[in-house]
């Protein structure tokens, strides 16, 4: 518990002259004393008023009072920015968790399989070629590029589906579909027959 004001105590203004600091303590010592109020006395508030006279009634005690006061108000003020600094840290801190979070799970659930994807129609595309090069008029040969071309399609549409499952965190936001699309179009533009 923290002390009592002795203004508060007083009721009184943190200015009040000493004339009206010794007039608020005899009313409320008559009010609160033993001897006038008998069994309805309270004790407690006797001792906070004699506890506050001591100090304001002396003026060197008053200023220095007065002083721990001011300090004290100024340590709350402190404590409170101190606190709400913190408050605005942790939250913030807290949001760029959970963008982080969001971040990770789609670099692992988005970003990891449609590279995966799109690696398996890169990685092939130029054995492919190559062996449809030594004779283009071969059906065989050529059956066997369009079945890629086929299967990359399918990787391609695949990788769209993934790609539009979740949706980007702020951070990849401008740059996630720009690369998909640039992505897309390259392969849809080598892979389909013109």
């Amino acid at each position: 518990m923290s002390d009592p004001n002795h203004y508060k105590t007083l009721q009184i203004s943190n200015k009040a002259s000493q004339r009206e600091i010794k007039n608020a303590y005899r009313r409320l010592a008559k009010r609160f004393h033993p001897d006038s109020q008998g069994e309805k006395a309270n004790h407690e508030q006797i001792v906070q008023l004699n506890a506050a006279y001591e100090v304001l009634k002396d003026s060197q005690l008053r200023r220095c009072y007065d002083l721990e006061l001011l300090s004290g108000n100024y340590s709350h003020k402190r404590e409170k920015r101190s606190s709400k600094a913190s408050s605005e840290y942790q939250r913030q801190r807290q949001t760029e968790r959970e963008a982080e979070a969001l971040e990770q799970k789609w670099l692992i659930k988005v970003y990891q399989p449609i590279k995966k994807l799109i690696e398996v129609i890169i990685q092939p595309l130029e054995i492919e070629i190559e062996a449809l090069s030594a004779d283009p008029f071969d059906d065989e040969l050529m059956s066997d590029f369009q079945i890629y071309i086929d299967n990359s399609l399918k990787s391609l549409k695949r990788a769209y589906q993934v790609f539009t499952s979740l949706p980007n965190p702020s951070k990849f936001a401008s740059v996630a579909p720009t690369i998909f699309l640039d992505i897309c179009g390259h392969m849809s533009r080598n892979l389909l027959p013109r």
